[in-house]
């Protein structure tokens, strides 16, 4: 990473996806500063609800990172990516977002950090704020990348590693419903908590659970019982309203046996695309349990993209939060994959 060309070019292959999403968003990399070598990346949406506090964030939780993995030299890359803010042209989104580059980069420094770079990154060009270079500065360098291959990526290419995927084709299978099917999905929330509760009264909490339990294993144990997953309403949002429960969506995660899994992500995406906004708690689940199961498939890309989607939708969620620390610090998911698979070998006699 030893020029900005390089920086802009190699961010798919840090991310491991392509970072087309049409939100902003603030990509803090944590960098061996005296190797230039990226280690591990931060996310966070744009706009920020609190700028101030999310730069502090940023910039404390690189330097225990740092710590952690013993780096003498710690340095940061920070990238922020426009989304389809950019569309209209020049380069206004550059400007838009100079005082918060300037903020990031301030409070890095402050810290000890060496500041590789402060670029920001369009779907067409991209600026860097530290350079001197005119070009770079003003009217925008045309980026590079998988699909307009510069040095790196044809060196990539040469090697071997493979096209990072997109993140908005990882993000549209788990898509809210659409405005025109919002009511009807909102409808059967409501219908099936009224169901639920009326179930509970009669026989237990304990039951529901377990009549819950036996509706995702008939759907997903050994590939599905090969009816079509084709669940109604209701039906979608009985299990939404389930995986609430922290014992179901442990349940629902055991399923990730290769003859599972394709059946597995069909369903938690298919309940995802029920939920009525990309707003509502009730989506935290069947995307966390979307990312374990891409991950089972070694789709770590996707997986990431997923978690970070969770923690979107709701950012108190914890299952979300440990799997992507762990991803964060090199560790991955294996542990807990081989965990849930005990238990349920355990279960199962």
């Amino acid at each position: 990473m030893t020029d900005p060309h390089a920086a802009v070019e190699a961010l798919p292959y840090i991310l491991s996806y392509q970072p087309d999403d049409p939100n902003g968003t603030i990509l803090y990399v944590a960098c061996d500063a005296k190797r230039r070598l990226p280690l591990s990346s931060q996310r966070v949406t744009l706009p920020l609800a609190n700028q101030d506090e999310t730069v502090s964030d940023l910039t404390h939780e690189t330097l225990e990172e740092l710590a952690d993995r013993e780096v003498e030299s710690g340095g940061v890359l920070i990238y922020l990516c426009t989304g389809q803010v950019a569309k209209s042209g020049g380069n206004a989104a550059m400007r838009q977002y100079r005082k918060l580059a300037d903020a990031l980069a301030a409070s890095a420094e402050q810290h000890g950090l060496t500041v590789l770079d402060v670029l920001c990154v369009s779907p067409s060009h991209w600026w860097s704020y530290r350079s001197s270079n005119p070009a770079f500065r003003d009217e925008g360098m045309p980026v590079s990348g998988p699909l307009q291959p510069g040095v790196l990526t044809m060196r990539a290419i040469a090697h071997g590693v493979p096209v990072p995927p997109s993140e908005a084709a990882i993000l549209a299978a788990v898509a809210p419903a659409s405005a025109v099917d919002a009511d009807t999905c909102n409808t059967a929330l409501l219908t099936a908590a009224q169901q639920r509760a009326a179930r509970g009264r009669k026989a237990g909490i304990d039951a529901e659970f377990h009549r819950l339990c036996g509706v995702i294993d008939r759907l997903l144990c050994n590939g599905g019982d090969g009816t079509p997953l084709n669940l109604s309403p209701v039906e979608a949002a009985e299990l939404l309203l389930g995986l609430r429960d922290k014992k179901l969506r442990d349940r629902g995660a055991e399923y990730t046996e290769p003859q599972e899994l394709k059946r597995a992500r069909e369903l938690w995406s298919l309940l995802a695309r029920h939920c009525a906004t990309n707003r509502t708690v009730l989506a935290a689940a069947p995307i966390t349990l979307a990312a374990i199961a891409a991950a089972a498939a070694g789709e770590l890309a996707a997986c990431r993209v997923l978690l970070d989607r969770a923690l979107e939708v709701d950012p108190d969620y914890v299952l979300a939060e440990l799997l992507q620390e762990a991803i964060r610090r090199g560790l991955g998911i294996d542990p807990l994959l081989q965990t849930i698979r005990e238990e349920r070998r355990s279960r199962n006699g």
